[in-house]
């Protein structure tokens, strides 16, 4: 199966202690290959209630069989810090297009690496979530 990435949704934006806003970076990978990466275009106060839209429906976002979705507060500033970019996502998730469920995919806090391990609601709160919406492609 195909599918053609639409858009990504975070309900509520993570906590920092070390900055006051978030400036999401979204990226997706297919088989190890970086299909899209975002720009840090906008940005939202670290803690808020807010829900954050990465809108990808005009974008070529196209992924088949493992995947990952990840999301990053800011880019790096030169290519020299492009492991430590790597190495820093806020949260991630690795999922399958054999994956059972229609568009969207909801994962709960629970469900979502990074998040999954914050119990006391210290950097993600209990309503934390993220949503996957995606078109089914031909091959």
């Amino acid at each position: 199966r195909f599918w053609k990435i639409t858009s990504v949704a975070m309900q509520t934006v993570p906590l920092s202690e070390k900055v006051a806003n978030f400036r999401p970076v979204l990226r997706v990978s297919c088989s190890g290959r970086e299909v899209y990466c975002s720009a840090p275009d906008s940005s939202f106060q670290a803690g808020s209630m807010e829900t954050v839209v990465i809108d990808l429906s005009d974008k070529d976002v196209i992924v088949n069989e493992d995947f990952k979705v990840e999301m990053f507060n800011g880019k790096p500033k030169d290519e020299n810090d492009e492991q430590r970019f790597a190495d820093r996502a806020t949260w991630f998730i690795c999922t399958h297009t054999g994956m059972e469920g229609d568009s969207p995919l909801t994962f709960d806090k629970s469900q979502v690496d990074g998040p999954h391990k914050d119990n006391h609601c210290k950097r993600f709160r209990a309503e934390f979530s993220v949503e996957i919406e995606f078109e089914e492609r031909e091959a």
